[in-house]
């Protein structure tokens, strides 16, 4: 991906309590992901590079501050994989599976840099 004037965020938790099933539901493609992979960014969702597969979800939180960064003059332009981690929420019974979860850089560009 080229993303020039980037603008990252550092090992962004994807997954809240209003996303965890997300995660559930495509388990196996986020355990295949890798530290260093590429993700294609679609609206608040992350696919992998060929963009046929999702593999991860913004936060409702994260959303918010995308929001605001576009506000800004930012567009997300990709995101790499940094941690693939085992999830489970505080409430979760005992026994509950675990779900993985996709921690990553998202990357930021200013609009116009990529408008010219």
């Amino acid at each position: 991906l080229q993303c020039g004037n980037e603008l990252g965020w550092r090992t962004l938790c994807l997954a809240d309590s209003n996303n965890l099933n997300y995660f559930k539901q495509c388990k196996a493609d986020v355990l295949a992901l890798r530290a260093g992979d590429e993700l294609r960014a679609i609206d608040n969702v992350l696919y992998t590079l060929d963009g046929q597969k999702p593999v991860a979800m913004l936060s409702k939180a994260m959303n918010e501050t995308v929001r605001m960064w576009k506000d800004k003059g930012y567009d997300v332009c990709g995101a790499k994989v940094r941690f693939v981690v085992a999830w489970r929420p505080k409430d979760a019974e005992r026994d509950e599976e675990e779900t993985a979860v996709a921690l990553v850089d998202l990357r930021l560009m200013a609009r116009s840099s990529h408008q010219e």
